[in-house]
């Protein structure tokens, strides 16, 4: 399926490399009958500060400074964030790798910039993640 194909990729990435990692995933529902299956998924669409509603944002994603300040400013942002951060920091991902989703409706602004700051807080603890944007290019 094209769920595991994803899955199949970013650990094979991790595999080169000689490291396990836990995989953090982006995703949205608009086009999507269902979420890839993860051991925990949050919903970014309890954050009120939406891009795709801003005019100058909406062409941007997730990934650009401008959407990532504007979401960031949405007070349910630094909960969800640590909510992601401290699941996936109580496992080793080389004993326990999980795989965990941030999902809205799009895919390409609230949830990347999630999942991009998690990533962030996660690598300065030293804990390796895959992330992988399933909405937007292939980075």
């Amino acid at each position: 399926s094209f769920f595991r194909s994803c899955f199949e990729i970013a650990f094979a990435h991790c595999e080169e490399r000689g490291m396990a990692a836990h995989q953090l995933f982006s995703c949205g529902t608009k086009n999507r009958p269902e979420l890839p299956p993860n051991d925990r998924n949050w919903d970014a669409r309890v954050l009120q500060r939406n891009p795709h509603n801003e005019p100058t944002l909406k062409a941007l994603t997730g990934l650009c400074p401008e959407v990532q300040d504007y979401v960031r400013g949405d007070p349910g942002f630094s909960p969800l964030v640590a909510e992601v951060v401290g699941f996936l920091s109580a496992a080793d991902p080389a004993k326990t790798p999980l795989r965990a989703c941030v999902y809205c409706i799009g895919g390409t602004h609230r949830s990347v910039s999630i999942v991009e700051e998690a990533n962030k807080q996660l690598k300065a603890k030293g804990i390796p993640v895959q992330v992988t944007h399933m909405e937007l290019p292939a980075q």
